[in-house]
């Protein structure tokens, strides 16, 4: 089993074989990586949706900002 961090490891509920296959191709697809099968139709569609969507299939990091109680009050309230 391949234990990068881009797949789930061995204490994650995900694991079952196949989310682990689907999970590699998926990544290996995006990435413009050669297959090892036929390309699955579930991964082309959510690839396909976030083109559409104008979304990166793969983003970078995610990058927190504390915001202000009193800043996010009012975005909640839609002010």
């Amino acid at each position: 089993m391949n234990t990068s961090t881009d797949t789930p490891k061995a204490s994650d509920p995900r694991e079952d074989g196949r989310t682990i296959d689907v999970l590699g191709q998926w990544q290996r697809f995006v990435r413009g990586q050669p297959l090892s099968s036929p390309l699955r139709p579930l991964i082309y569609e959510s690839w396909l949706r976030c083109r559409v969507a104008g979304i990166d299939p793969e983003p970078g990091p995610i990058r927190l900002r504390r915001v202000a109680d009193a800043d996010l009050q009012r975005n909640r309230e839609g002010d």
